[in-house]
């Protein structure tokens, strides 16, 4: 009951910021469409479409979507993600344009480096990574690459480069200097002396989107969660919720157990009935 006729959720309205009306959309088509909703199929398909069209008639004409006074790192990089979702689920052509146009806009031009030295990504083209803004490109990359769309040669390049840059090498090594099964602490903009279960959280995912096998991130996935806690013990920390259901879904086995048993009723209690 949110969304506009016009196909976006205006954050403003409700509280929220007036700068992030595309990243709010590219949530609500998320959700949609993680629930099997697509432009063609299913109870919301309606709503699905609107939401794609809103965005499409957003973007610039070089593939951003994230216009005048908005963030061109989080916005376009949730919105891309969407764009590539709904192209993979509802082989619609326009949908899979302009889901191209946002993953080259992401690599070409907002990527950090040039030609084969990519590296990260931030708020502004060009400017050095955060891991922040980073993991939201890295799954816009991995979402583009289950669609099937053409992805960069740089994109993946580039932020295997900016992980190892944040990964604290420092942080778990064992008496004889050999980094333990669990290596994988992440800092923002570099490794030592800004490790944080988010960060980590973050790092871990996106590692497992590029490849990296689960029995070397266990120790990083384990220790994220000891160091935050599961959902529902202490207060609602979103950014970190959403990361690390992201994570210990993918991580599977006991840990991810651990953690839906305590994101279930973490969610249902600080849901907004109204």
């Amino acid at each position: 009951k949110h969304q506009e006729a016009d196909g976006h959720w205006d954050t403003a309205k409700y509280g929220g910021k007036t700068d992030c009306d595309t990243s709010m959309a590219g949530f609500g088509l998320l959700a949609f469409l993680g629930a099997g909703h697509t432009q063609k199929v299913g109870k919301y398909k309606d709503n699905v479409s609107r939401g794609i069209d809103w965005l499409i008639k957003k973007q610039l004409p070089n593939g951003c979507l994230a216009s005048k006074g908005e963030s061109q790192g989080y916005n376009h990089a949730i919105a891309g993600m969407a764009l590539a979702e709904a192209a993979g689920m509802g082989r619609d052509s326009f949908t899979k344009e302009a889901a191209q146009k946002a993953l080259e806009y992401s690599v070409d031009i907002h990527q950090c480096g040039e030609g084969s030295d990519k590296r990260g990504w931030r708020y502004k083209i060009h400017q050095e990574g955060d891991l922040s803004n980073s993991g939201w490109f890295v799954m816009q990359l991995k979402s583009a690459k289950v669609a099937g769309l053409k992805v960069p040669h740089g994109g993946f390049e580039g932020a295997a480069w900016f992980l190892d840059h944040v990964e604290d090498k420092t942080f778990a090594k064992d008496a004889n200097n050999v980094y333990d099964n669990g290596r994988h602490r992440y800092g923002y903009t570099s490794g030592p002396g800004q490790v944080s279960h988010r960060r980590t959280a973050i790092g871990c995912l996106s590692r497992q989107f590029m490849g990296v096998k689960q029995e070397e991130l266990q120790g990083g996935v384990e220790w994220f969660v000891e160091k935050g806690g599961l959902p529902g013990k202490g207060k609602v920390d979103l950014y970190y919720w959403y990361y690390g259901t992201l994570c210990c879904f993918q991580q599977g086995g006991d840990i991810w157990k651990k953690w839906n048993d305590g994101l279930k009723p973490a969610l249902l209690d600080s849901q907004c009935k109204a």
